[in-house]
């Protein structure tokens, strides 16, 4: 059974709960990470999050999403959870928003996190995990933010919009360092 870490405002522990109980109206705050992979070309993978995902199902989101375990760095969560939902394996891990935090709420359920926000490179073609992805699909960096402008209909989750608005400058950086 999965567990989240429940934090205060300064990210200091203050318990665990299975993440099957955590995710209502009153969603306590707790960790959680957002990861955004881009491969060998510079794009972005992004996924339709599972129709039945508790939170945000069938929302289109960045690469990967989830919760460190008690004990386990950000780092080695994302490369479980990269495992887990897409079959793939993450390099040049960069923690690009230390300090992001966010709470939103859609149909009854509310996310409320410390969410630091990394970038990551990829060589793997994406293999889905279905009961946590519906689709995947790459796009240059650019298209992205464009897509995200003129998304009317709602259809990409509140957490990646917010942090793409503040990625701009880390992306760039991050894809010319590593050759993107």
């Amino acid at each position: 059974m999965e567990h989240v870490v429940l934090v205060d405002q300064q990210n200091a522990v203050l318990g665990t709960l299975p993440k099957a109980e955590v995710h209502t109206l009153e969603t306590p705050l707790h960790r959680g990470f957002s990861v955004f992979i881009f491969n060998a070309l510079g794009e972005l993978l992004l996924q339709q999050r599972s129709f039945g995902k508790v939170t945000w199902p069938g929302f289109w989101s960045n690469s990967c999403c989830g919760h460190p375990a008690l004990g386990e760095t950000v780092a080695e969560a994302i490369q479980r959870r990269v495992r887990a939902e897409l079959g793939m394996q993450v390099y040049d891990l960069f923690e690009a928003l230390p300090y992001f935090q966010y709470r939103c709420e859609y149909g009854g359920v509310v996310e409320n996190e410390i969410c630091p926000v990394w970038l990551a490179r990829t060589l793997d073609e994406p293999v889905p995990n279905p009961l946590e992805v519906a689709a995947t699909r790459w796009i240059p960096w650019q298209n992205f933010k464009q897509v995200l402008d003129a998304d009317a209909a709602g259809r990409y989750s509140p957490w990646c919009k917010l942090e793409t608005s503040l990625l701009e400058e880390k992306v760039a950086d991050f894809l010319s360092r590593v050759g993107g």
